[in-house]
């Protein structure tokens, strides 16, 4: 396939864009091409070709703001792991049916940017 000479100039800038964090987060690390690359190639393989679901994922990880390995405390006393921020509420919800320690899921989440996407999904 072959792709206009401008996209890959846009997909740059955009991989280089700057992210604002929500009031209270912890700041975004500076942009990571591999992590980001990681990220896009999970929604891509998470959404099994539907294009609405591709452009939800990307809403989110665009709302929240999140990497991999990100852990942002909220005010309640939970935290928001990963690239699509998913919430240590569905730690538990998500140990149980996997079969895995909540340790366990809580650092897939954080750190396993196909695994949070999946939890973000719904997989589940």
């Amino acid at each position: 396939m072959k792709f206009p000479h401008w996209s890959l100039s846009f997909l740059v800038a955009l991989l280089f864009a700057v992210t604002v964090c929500p009031s209270g987060a912890e700041a975004r690390p500076s942009s990571n091409i591999r992590a980001d690359a990681q990220v896009a190639y999970c929604i891509r393989k998470a959404t099994d070709g539907k294009s609405w679901l591709e452009r939800t994922l990307w809403g989110l990880r665009d709302q929240e703001a999140g990497w991999i390995g990100a852990e942002v405390k909220n005010a309640n006393g939970s935290h928001d792991l990963g690239p699509l921020q998913v919430n240590t509420w569905w730690v538990p919800r998500i140990a149980r049916p996997v079969g895995q320690s909540e340790r366990q899921i809580r650092l897939w989440l954080r750190d396993d940017a196909c695994f949070n996407v999946d939890a973000a999904r719904g997989y589940f």
